[in-house]
């Protein structure tokens, strides 16, 4: 009589944890620490395609979206296990758009009007700098300005949206030139044209 043994083999328990520095499309950074007990190797799979062997890796992602996050642990046996967390959200920076309603001018006191709009974020605070050293924060995208002064001035827009990103652009130069004074005078005072 011959007696077949099955022996069943532990596997590793996957876990893991993670802390978000950053979740802007152009500034974020995750640290991910793996928790897992019982493993000798594991894979990461960052749910963009991207993966990573390191045992604590830290990613930051190329663009925004949702990516829910894979650890695969493995034993010195071959047993595996894994866990997905997520999805992690990477919030698209704001897209810009801004424009001033004159560009040359020959009027210090004159009020531009300077206008701003993203197309695809909420935006929570727009701060214009207006290129002679003065700045101005408002909630709204509109807002006017009189430079009092001439001179050559690029103003720049920074957006931050709801979720944090921060995006910028900056504006076509604003010339303001001195206003010319002009005046004539005649010794004639009265006659038929031609005034000689």
């Amino acid at each position: 009589i011959s007696i077949d043994y099955i022996h069943v083999l532990d596997k590793p328990t996957a876990s893991l944890s993670y802390n978000i520095l950053g979740n802007c499309e152009t500034n974020n950074l995750i640290d991910f620490t793996n928790t897992s007990l019982g493993l000798s190797s594991n894979i990461w799979d960052f749910g963009n395609g991207d993966t990573s062997n390191l045992i604590n890796p830290n990613y930051s992602y190329p663009e925004s979206g949702n990516f829910p996050v894979t650890l695969v642990v493995y034993n010195n046996l071959g047993c595996s296990d894994d866990t997905v967390i997520g999805p992690i959200v990477i919030n698209p920076n704001p897209v810009l758009n801004a424009f001033v309603d004159s560009n040359l001018i020959c009027d210090s006191s004159y009020n531009f009007t300077f206008s701003a709009s993203s197309s695809n974020s909420i935006i929570s605070n727009w701060e214009w700098f207006f290129g002679d050293g003065i700045n101005s924060s408002s909630s709204i995208s509109n807002i006017q300005y009189s430079y009092n002064s001439t001179g050559i001035f690029t103003p720049k827009v920074v957006a931050t949206n709801t979720n944090g990103c921060v995006d910028s652009i900056i504006l076509n130069t604003i010339n303001i030139n001195p206003k010319e004074n002009y005046s004539f005078s005649s010794d004639i005072q009265s006659g038929c044209p031609p005034l000689d």
